[in-house]
């Protein structure tokens, strides 16, 4: 739903455009929107995958997929591909209006930055995504100097270790650290999905409030926000 509102505003943003909506897992499928792009005869195409933090295991999947795609074509447009977007100010800007919109009515010990976790096998090899997670926070901490950011992983699954420290372990803990009030935001998702609504805003705010915690506060993603859409059309815009 916030996906095709998100295109909608876009598409608004950009009238010059042809706006096209796809998805690694689910269908509208990322394959046949290729095809049908192809079909159309489109011969510029700009990629944004909606991960703000570059990794192998996200945006270099999205990347693999566009790449398979036109090696069995016989012509392909002209191609743009976004990597990243975690050092845009606009970006930056959108999470700490909302931090700061929240602090006029409520004050926290720390505010929580939890991004979607990956096994730590791939930093070693060179991923930077846990560096760009940490620039995320850095910016955000040097807008709000006043406060106390913490970051941490959620979505762990399997045997591997995977990059720390774990979301949920941490809510379990914060208290004994006296920290008994918190503001948690997902700077990894654009929208809302599971990962967000039940595994943070459920899961994890329990494990919170379940040992001792006080106050839970979540900020949800960007969503439909029309402030994001513009800064996507403006990363358009900069290709």
């Amino acid at each position: 739903m916030y996906m095709q509102q998100q295109v909608a505003q876009l598409q608004a943003e950009l009238p010059d455009y042809q706006v096209f909506e796809a998805m690694s897992y689910s269908q509208p499928f990322l394959t046949d929107v290729l095809s049908e792009i192809q079909t159309a005869g489109i011969d510029d195409l700009t990629v944004v995958p909606m991960y703000p933090q570059y990794s192998t295991t996200t945006t270099m999947s999205v990347y693999d997929v566009v790449a398979q795609f036109y090696l069995k074509q016989s012509n392909m447009p002209t191609l743009h591909f976004v990597k990243d977007f975690y050092q845009r100010s606009g970006y930056i800007d959108l999470m700490a209006t909302a931090i700061e919109q929240k602090l006029q009515t409520q004050t926290y010990d720390e505010i929580i930055l939890s991004y979607h976790g990956i096994p730590k096998s791939y930093v070693t090899k060179g991923d930077p995504y846990q560096a760009q997670c940490e620039a995320t926070t850095a910016l955000l901490q040097a807008r709000l100097p006043k406060q106390t950011f913490r970051t941490t992983y959620q979505s762990k699954f399997g045997p591997n270790e995977w990059l720390t420290p774990a979301t949920s372990t941490t809510m379990q803990s914060l208290a004994q650290e006296g920290v008994r009030k918190i503001l948690v935001l997902t700077p990894g998702f654009v929208a809302d999905c599971l990962e967000t609504i039940e595994e943070i805003d459920v899961e994890n705010r329990d494990y919170f409030m379940d040992n001792q915690g006080e106050q839970f506060d979540y900020i949800h993603p960007f969503n439909a926000d029309p402030r994001f859409t513009a800064l996507l059309a403006q990363i358009m815009r900069d290709r």
